[in-house]
């Protein structure tokens, strides 16, 4: 018997693909590099997680893979694969990508924007695909900047203070 605690989900089978007893697998994370060298996958059936070997796999997008499985030849044994869950082991997960820019923790540091004068704290550091935002408390009101290397203009971190130079409009925007 496995243990779910031991696994983490990488997305779902949606679909049969022709004859041969090929399937649609759909990433939930997006593109997954290491994917087509995988020699196994576990999916919950029936309340276990049983293991499935890979004949061949296929990138079709960067979150979709044309998979057949060994023990899975015909459409009739790939149905009940249909909206099922797919698993990989923990010590197969991605580490979490460090901070794309080269800013230390600056949570709870003062910022001084060169024209504004103080801002506020930063109170969280808000992570998007393309861009990073600081999320700063001013009164009672929150401002976000992007945190990008171009408007930051000083880092003190003994003082705790991050000074930037903001773009024309965009702290009123928020005030």
């Amino acid at each position: 018997m496995f243990n779910p605690d031991e696994f983490f989900q990488i997305g779902k089978v949606v679909k049969a693909s022709g004859n041969s007893g090929e399937v649609i697998v759909f990433l939930e994370k997006g593109d997954h590099p290491e994917i087509t060298k995988l020699e196994s996958v576990f999916i919950r059936l029936y309340g276990n997680l049983i293991p499935f070997f890979i004949e061949h796999i296929t990138k079709k997008s960067n979150s979709q893979f044309l998979v057949k499985f060994l023990d899975a030849g015909s459409p009739d044994e790939t149905e009940e694969l249909i909206g099922k869950a797919v698993f990989l082991p923990k010590s197969l997960k991605p580490r979490q990508k460090k901070s794309k820019s080269s800013v230390p923790d600056i949570i709870g540091y003062q910022v001084v924007d060169s024209n504004f004068g103080e801002l506020g704290r930063v109170t969280d550091i808000l992570e998007f695909p393309m861009q990073e935002i600081i999320e700063i408390e001013h009164k009672d009101k929150t401002v976000l900047i992007p945190l990008a290397e171009e408007l930051i203009t000083g880092i003190d971190p003994k003082k705790k203070i991050l000074w930037i130079e903001a773009p024309e409009g965009l702290i009123e925007l928020y005030l």
